[in-house]
């Protein structure tokens, strides 16, 4: 007592309301920032110092925030020649958990050592250093470090969840949230619920330190998930840790039948998250439209065949099925299950094939059909046309397909031919003169009294002789240019050259 009376009163000498920072060269440092897992061990705080010129040490101390008045206050400390030692404030907040108070003159450090952390010792923490000088006319002057935060984390425990209830079933008293009932794995009979009910599962935990987060799944009995962001949380700190809940509604439809509800709590703190299952939902639904299935697949047999005709439809309570033949009036049943089989079919077998299912939900009953036709056909016949679709042999497609290739074939062949003809033709230009009396445009018939008239018209013949023969007039010439690809006459073009090759107007 004696040792921790002077370090109390050697630290009162240079205290003014609790704070007094001196102006020196001396400094004190206490080691980083602590993060540690709750009950975990070996958290070490250390307070090292230097000392300035002409300042001697006198005392160090090791102290904690008040959580209440939010000040700092000595837990161990060490005067000069004596031994460390526990304040009551230090004994209150570490007690049994402390492994290791030491003073290393060497190094000028003080070392405290601790076991077992637990969220009371989540505070700041500072180290203080009493230097004396050798002169009288200086005071004990007092150092402070800055301050440090040994943060406590605590990972999350398995939620809990309820049992589902609908929305209008939910008290509106404050809940219990420890005395939750989780749902039996033998019974199933409150989890009973219809398409369209809005439902709620309450999931609770405690999610740990920093505060985790749930969230929820819904996974489908084909393994697909489905995951729900949008829900309320509460959280509510509990001492050390959080203690959180959770809702999710949602309106159930006939996929969620044995689908399964995950409420997980995800936390920064635990690489493996946590979680609790629903028992598989069992959700009544109305029977759904069948879905027919033939074996072999077509619509279509021959004499003889064996046909399976199978129905399947989905619905809790599970359907009932049964087969009817024909239509209207004459419509027959030929069987109550969900398949049957047409052995050693003929021709009679053709017809309408209905399948009926329906369910029962709170005494209202619920049906849905599907049909189809089947044909059978003698096995002489070569061509079988059906009412839905005409069958085509194999050997037919073959044979159309070979004939339209060769058409296309022999067609491509041909065109070929023939531009390469007209761009031969294109090529060959000729040009054909006319000159000399071989030409003769116009052909004079002497008749027995036409003389005068031949006298008359001499002038008129010899002028057009002129215009045809170059040689009587020396003037004109016609060209004849041959247009490729044009069989008649009508190709040629005529234009009108002088004798020096110049178009004549």
């Amino acid at each position: 007592m004696d040792i921790i009376l002077y370090l109390l009163i050697g630290l009162w000498l240079v205290l003014i309301d609790d704070k007094y920072f001196a102006i020196g060269s001396s400094e004190v440092h206490i080691n980083g920032n602590i993060t540690a897992e709750v009950n975990s061990n070996d958290i070490r705080l250390e307070c090292s110092f230097t000392l300035g010129e002409g300042d001697d040490f006198y005392s160090t101390a090791l102290t904690a925030e008040n959580a209440t008045t939010d000040k700092f206050i000595e837990i161990a400390g060490y005067l000069r020649n004596s031994k460390p030692v526990f304040t009551p404030f230090g004994m209150d907040l570490f007690g049994n958990e402390t492994t290791m108070i030491h003073f290393d003159e060497t190094e000028n450090m003080f070392k405290f050592e601790f076991d077992n952390v637990t969220c009371r010792h989540e505070r700041r923490y500072k180290c203080l250093l009493l230097v004396t000088s050798s002169s009288i006319s200086v005071l004990p002057r007092l150092f402070e470090s800055d301050a440090i935060w040994i943060s406590v984390t605590v990972p999350p425990s398995k939620p809990e969840m309820n049992l589902p209830t609908k929305v209008n079933d939910l008290s509106d008293g404050k809940r219990n949230k420890r005395a939750v009932t989780i749902m039996p794995k033998n019974d199933t009979l409150e989890q009973d619920f219809i398409e369209g009910d809005n439902i709620t599962f309450i999931c609770e935990g405690d999610v740990g330190r920093p505060e985790g987060k749930f969230e929820w799944q819904k996974m489908y009995a084909n393994n697909e998930e489905l995951t729900y962001s949008n829900t309320l949380t509460e959280t509510i700190p509990e001492s050390c840790s959080f203690d959180g809940n959770s809702t999710l509604t949602l309106q159930v439809t006939g996929d969620d039948n044995q689908a399964i509800i995950r409420c997980i709590v995800k936390s920064e703190v635990s690489q493996v998250f946590l979680y609790e299952d629903s028992e598989p939902l069992r959700i009544q639904f109305q029977v759904r439209i069948p879905v027919i299935e033939l074996q072999p697949d077509k619509t279509v047999f021959l004499e003889g065949d064996s046909v399976l005709l199978k129905c399947q439809s989905k619905g809790n309570p599970g359907p009932s099925y049964s087969w009817l033949k024909g239509n209207g009036s004459n419509e027959t049943i030929i069987a109550y299950t969900d398949s049957f089989v047409i052995e050693n079919a003929n021709i009679t077998d053709s017809g309408l094939y209905t399948c009926y299912t329906n369910n029962s939900i709170d005494g209202n009953v619920y049906k849905e059909i599907n049909s189809t036709f089947i044909s059978i056909a003698e096995k002489s016949t070569s061509h079988i046309t059906s009412t839905f679709s005409p069958i085509e042999t194999d050997n037919t497609k073959d044979l159309l397909i070979a004939v339209f290739g060769s058409v296309a074939f022999f067609t491509m062949i041909l065109c070929v031919i023939v531009v390469r003809v007209c761009i031969s033709k294109k090529r060959q230009t000729s040009s054909l003169k006319l000159s000399g009396y071989g030409l003769k445009m116009m052909t004079n018939t002497k008749k027995p009294n036409d003389e005068n008239k031949e006298t008359n018209n001499v002038a008129e013949h010899q002028q057009k002789d002129t215009y045809l023969n170059p040689r009587m007039s020396g003037e004109r010439s016609l060209t004849y240019k041959y247009i490729p690809c044009c069989p008649h006459s009508l190709c040629y073009n005529v234009k009108d050259l002088n004798s020096s090759g110049q178009k004549l107007e």
